[in-house]
């Protein structure tokens, strides 16, 4: 969070400009008229198509090598407060920015005054909204020790709030987080409620970043552009969809048309039976005999959720990607995150993969953190043994949650 408020808060007017979805794509606009009076939308852009387009964002000032100031920061000034080349110690985080000469929480003798909805002379708010996923689903993600509350949150949030404030030159300004639990279920998303908790959550707080670290709910992310605020979270979703909404969403995380492209270039070149058709399944279960998927060539199956852009980006982009090898998804299952609709959908899901001629022996699970745990029982209990892959988002890889997906991993 620390990271993109620096990146994308303006301390001159905004002029308009189309920049990139990566986050360091506004940064240019970051400087106050003290360091820089000129830097419009050419400076901006350009700031955007260094950082990347897409949602991966930022790359360039991560690592050892300190990256270049973007345009109309000014180069000049005390740079005392730098380590590195850096505006703090990368020791602490590694990608640390690099160094903006100034005074980290100085005054400003003209910072351009009220440039921005949440940004004024002295402040720019930003709200943490923490997910209420609903009782069911805390219930689980309490259980593998992910759950957060606002309570969880607010000592973080301080913390940061004053580490930026410490250690960032905002031109006479002070950052102001304010942590929010919310009160809609976000899992499955009442998009009714949320929308107007969106909306109601804007208009009392006025911030100039919205954010909201989820895997779910698009049109969630999408009234907050049509808000006219920075969005910061939103993972999993596609490049097109962060493009869309330019200049109004970031994040941090890995986009859903980057993890599919990679995905499909890796079955392509190490499990696909088509591109090579030594390749076997080697890797599933053998406790039903009449059912032994090892040897035989792979197919792969797909579950995601059935939010419009998860589901457009395994068409528009698994399915593509695929089809460069030759191969292709056998089937796949869009479900609804409603866990009070769970056990019926995990027989639909178990059914799509499970068909009688050609079922899927292999099956990528592109899903919540919460669904693997429901798709294996399924899978258990139907005595349908494939290999299974999932995606690695909201820290699906972590031995605790892989533990409680299948207790019998040690």
């Amino acid at each position: 969070m620390q990271l993109i408020i620096i990146v994308t808060a303006p301390s001159t007017a905004q002029k308009a400009t189309v920049v990139g979805a990566g986050s360091g794509s506004a940064q240019a606009a970051a400087a106050g008229t003290d360091a820089a009076s000129n830097a419009g939308p050419e400076a901006a852009a350009d700031a955007g198509t260094a950082a990347g387009s897409g949602r991966g964002g930022g790359g360039r000032a991560g690592g050892t090598a300190p990256a270049a100031l973007p345009p109309g920061v000014s180069t000049s000034g005390d740079t005392s407060h730098c380590v590195a080349g850096r505006e703090f110690d990368p020791n602490i985080a590694y990608w640390a920015p690099p160094c903006v000469p100034g005074t980290p929480g100085g005054p400003s003798a003209n910072n351009g005054g009220a440039t921005a909805p949440g940004v004024t002379a002295d402040a720019v708010t930003v709200v943490n909204y923490v997910t209420n996923y609903g009782a069911e689903v805390n219930a689980i993600l309490k259980a593998q020790g992910q759950l957060v509350t606002a309570d969880d949150a607010r000592p973080f949030d301080s913390a940061m709030q004053n580490f930026i404030n410490k250690h960032f030159v905002l031109y006479g300004r002070k950052v102001k987080v304010i942590t929010y639990q919310g009160q809609c279920r976000s899992v499955p998303p009442d998009l009714p409620c949320l929308i107007a908790e969106i909306d109601r959550v804007v208009d009392t707080y006025h911030p100039y970043i919205f954010e909201w670290l989820t895997t779910v709910c698009s049109a969630c992310f999408a009234e907050i552009a049509r808000k006219g605020v920075v969005a910061f979270g939103g993972d999993g979703f596609s490049d097109e969809f962060a493009n869309q909404l330019s200049p109004y969403f970031y994040t941090g995380g890995e986009s859903a048309t980057r993890m599919e492209r990679a995905f499909g270039e890796w079955w392509c070149k190490q499990l696909s039976s088509v591109s090579n058709p030594n390749r076997k399944v080697r890797y599933a279960q053998t406790n039903n005999p009449a059912q032994n998927f090892n040897g035989q060539p792979r197919r792969l199956g797909v579950i995601s959720t059935n939010d419009p852009d998860n589901k457009d980006t395994v068409n528009k982009v698994l399915a593509p990607a695929l089809a460069k090898c030759g191969d292709k998804i056998w089937h796949s299952y869009f479900y609804d995150e409603n866990i009070n609709t769970a056990a019926q959908q995990v027989e639909a899901g178990v059914s799509a993969m499970d068909t009688p001629s050609n079922a899927a022996t292999t099956v990528l699970c592109l899903c919540d953190s919460v669904a693997p745990a429901f798709l294996l029982q399924g899978e258990q209990r139907h005595n349908y043994l494939s290999e299974n892959l999932i995606a690695s988002k909201q820290h699906m890889d972590w031995d605790l949650k892989v533990q409680s997906y299948d207790p019998t991993i040690a």
